[in-house]
């Protein structure tokens, strides 16, 4: 590691660093986990800005279409 080659950290400051992004990422992935996954109706919700939306997106293949219900 060029951090500890220059003396800008030492071995204890990066296994600090590391032990703090492993905590940071299990309570996300416990949050993201304990939160319900939305229904499927809901995927296309909040993609376009109010007023800007469009009335259909094509999918992965021509045939493939989602048109949006919420579109005024």
């Amino acid at each position: 590691h060029r951090l500890l080659e220059t003396g800008a950290a030492t071995e204890e400051d990066l296994k600090a660093i590391d032990k703090q992004a492993k905590k940071e990422i299990d309570e996300a992935l416990a949050l993201a986990k304990a939160i319900p996954e939305p229904n499927g109706s809901e995927l296309w919700d909040h993609i376009y800005v109010k007023g800007a939306e469009v009335p259909y997106l094509r999918g992965r293949v021509p045939e493939e279409v989602h048109y949006y219900s919420n579109v005024e």
